[in-house]
């Protein structure tokens, strides 16, 4: 092969490397991609260096959607949040589910909480089933002061 044809083949290599997707476990969001379950309680959450912030006094929902690649099997989401509880009262507890969306079905593994209050600590989720046509989420019920910093899944 002359040079040229072998340049063409390793660029085309790198280009066709370059566009795979990568695997899920991957994959990651910061917090401040979520938004308030209830549009009335938009107001309570802030976004500090990517990560949101309950800033009200009670405890709010905050949904925030991952990005999935669905396949005919294994459409599970397993996640693990990164969150901060400075004390019992900004607890955080998080949940995956899959919603699918001609039906509006609803697929959703149980709550966990935050191992602990006064530092950061990840919660890992079970996983939660998605229908391929379906979209995937994590729910995080944040408490006042309590913070959502990263899903990874």
């Amino acid at each position: 092969m002359n040079l040229l044809v072998k340049s063409t083949l390793v660029v085309a290599s790198a280009l066709a490397l370059g566009a795979i997707t990568l695997p899920a476990a991957a994959r990651s969001s910061v917090g401040f991609l979520g938004r308030a379950q209830n549009p009335a309680d938009a107001g309570c959450f802030g976004e500090i260096f990517g990560s949101t912030v309950n800033n009200c006094s009670t405890t709010k929902l905050l949904i925030i959607p991952v990005t999935m690649d669905p396949g005919p099997f294994n459409n599970y989401l397993n996640a693990t949040v990164t969150a901060y509880a400075a004390n019992s009262t900004g607890l955080v507890q998080c949940a995956s589910f899959g919603i699918d969306r001609p039906t509006g079905y609803y697929w959703g593994g149980q709550y966990q909480n935050l191992p602990a209050f006064g530092s950061r600590q990840d919660i890992v989720l079970p996983g939660a089933f998605f229908y391929p046509d379906g979209a995937a989420y994590v729910g995080c019920y944040v408490g006042p002061g309590g913070q959502v910093n990263q899903v990874r899944y």
